[in-house]
């Protein structure tokens, strides 16, 4: 099988994880589960119907530290119900905790 050709690479972390997408009109909180965490994003499992290029804040707890995070990221990719999202902001503080969670730290 082929290498991935990655940013960073993925560790598989399975977590709850909520969902706040935003649209024109609405706001939509679901609950996900995480499949896979890089410093550069995650994989989730949703029912929630998103869309490339749409906006979104994740809600986690970090399980190290039991710490609530929230980052924003953009939907890039979508299978079914698998969708691949880019985190878009973190604070420096965010950032070296979910390096620690990956093991890049």
């Amino acid at each position: 099988m082929e290498a991935e050709n990655r940013a960073h690479p993925r560790k598989n972390i399975e977590l709850p994880i909520v969902l706040i997408a935003t649209s024109y009109l609405s706001t939509k909180i679901s609950h996900a589960k995480s499949l896979d965490f890089s410093e550069g994003g995650l994989s989730v499992l949703t029912s929630e119907s998103l869309n490339p290029g749409q906006h979104v804040s994740i809600e986690f707890t970090q399980p190290a530290m039991a710490q609530l995070m929230q980052v924003r990221a953009v939907v890039r990719y979508c299978s079914r119900d698998r969708y691949g999202m880019e985190f878009l902001s973190s604070s420096p503080e965010q950032a070296h905790s979910i390096r620690l969670m990956v093991g890049t730290a």
